[in-house]
C-alpha cells in the first residue's frame, strides 16, 4: 500500500515537472515572436517625386556622385566634396550639436523634408545625411527664429546652396552668392578691401588684423589673421621670389597638399599663392606680394572652418 502511494507522488512530480517544462517552451516561443527582426538599413531609391525634387539643383562640379562616399578621415583616403545649387524650402529647428569636435548650433531638418535635399545617403546607424546641416550664412534675425523652433513647431528655410563633405554635416547656403550677405573689411591706409563671414568679427592690433568668429556662445573661437608687413618694393620682389621656391620644396618634401597662384583667384592681377598643408588638421596661408605699395600681405588660417579661398576671391585693391 505504502509502494502504490510512493509511485503516486513520483507519477504526480513527473507530470508537474512536464507541464513546466512544456509551459516553458511555448512562453519562450511566445517572447521570441514579439522581439521585432532588426534589419541593416539601406539606401533608399529615389521615388518619383524626390527625382523631381531634386531636379531643382544643379550639380556644380563634374565627378560623378556615384563615385563620392563618406570617408573616415584617413589621409589616404580620396574624396570629392559635390556642390548643387537651386533653390528649395526646408523646414526645421536648430540643435546644439555636439557630436562633432566643434560644439555648434546645426539646422535639423524635418524628416519630411530631407528627400528634398540632392544627396540622397545614409550613415551607418542608419540616419540620413540630410538629418542636419550647417547654414553658414544666418543672419541673427534667422538664428533667433531658428533656435526658437522646434521640432513640433518648425520654420521654413530656403536652401539655395548645397554642399556635401567627405565628413561632418552638409554645409547650405540661404544664398547663391554666399558671400552677397558677407560684410566688408576696409583698410585705408594701404587701400584694399575683401569680404569675410556675416557672423566674423575684426579685432585689429596694429598691422595684425584677427578675424573671429563664435563657434558657440562663450566658448570656442574660429579664427584666421591677416598680417600686413611693410617692406621696400626690391625686398619685397626677392620676398616674392624666395616664397616660390620654397612653395616648390614644400610640395617636394610632400609637406604640402596644395599650392596655387592667386592671380586668377582675386579680383584684380595680385601677385601670390594659395597653400594648403598636408594633414587632417590642415593650415592654410595666402601671401600676397605688392612691390608697388611696398606690402606684404599674410593670409594664415590654422585648423579653420572659414573659407579662405572664398575669402581671398573677394579680395581688390580700392587706389
Amino acid at each position: 500500500m505504502q509502494n502504490k502511494k510512493i509511485a503516486s507522488e513520483l507519477a504526480i512530480g513527473i507530470i508537474i515537472i512536464l507541464a513546466l517544462v512544456v509551459g516553458g517552451m511555448f512562453w519562450l516561443q511566445g517572447k521570441k515572436e514579439q522581439i521585432p527582426e532588426q534589419k541593416t538599413p539601406v539606401a533608399q531609391s529615389p521615388t518619383p517625386q524626390t527625382q523631381q525634387q531634386n531636379q531643382q539643383f544643379q550639380k556644380n562640379n563634374p565627378s560623378d556622385i556615384s563615385e563620392w562616399k563618406l570617408v573616415s578621415g584617413n589621409p589616404d583616403d580620396t574624396c570629392s566634396s559635390p556642390t548643387w545649387t537651386g533653390n528649395v524650402t526646408v523646414r526645421g529647428w536648430y540643435v546644439y550639436d555636439t557630436s562633432y569636435a566643434d560644439k555648434e548650433w546645426l539646422f535639423a531638418v524635418s524628416k519630411d523634408d530631407q528627400a528634398k535635399l540632392p544627396l540622397q545617403l545614409k550613415f551607418g546607424n542608419g540616419n540620413s545625411i540630410n538629418e542636419k546641416l550647417k547654414i553658414v550664412d544666418a543672419n541673427p534675425e534667422l538664428v533667433a527664429q531658428l533656435k526658437k523652433a522646434t521640432q513640433d513647431n518648425p520654420i521654413p528655410v530656403e536652401v539655395k546652396k548645397y554642399t556635401a563633405y567627405c565628413e561632418g554635416v552638409p554645409v547650405v547656403s540661404t544664398q547663391s552668392d554666399e558671400a552677397a550677405s558677407w560684410q566688408t573689411y576696409t583698410n585705408a591706409k594701404y587701400g584694399f578691401e575683401f569680404k569675410y563671414p556675416a557672423d566674423g568679427k575684426a579685432e585689429v592690433k596694429g598691422d595684425v588684423i584677427t578675424f573671429e568668429k563664435a563657434m558657440i556662445e562663450n566658448e570656442n573661437k574660429d579664427t584666421f589673421t591677416l598680417s600686413l608687413i611693410s617692406k621696400a618694393g626690391e625686398e619685397v620682389m626677392i620676398d616674392a621670389k624666395k616664397n616660390e621656391n620654397d612653395n616648390k620644396a614644400c610640395l617636394e618634401k610632400a609637406a604640402c597638399d596644395q599650392v596655387s597662384d592667386i592671380k586668377g583667384m582675386t579680383s584684380g592681377n595680385i601677385t601670390g599663392s594659395y597653400v594648403l598643408s598636408a594633414g587632417l588638421c590642415a593650415n592654410e596661408e595666402v601671401r600676397m606680394f605688392v612691390p608697388e605699395k611696398d606690402l606684404e600681405l599674410v593670409f594664415f588660417s590654422n585648423c579653420s572652418k572659414w573659407d579662405m579661398k572664398e575669402i581671398i576671391k573677394t579680395f581688390k585693391f580700392t587706389n
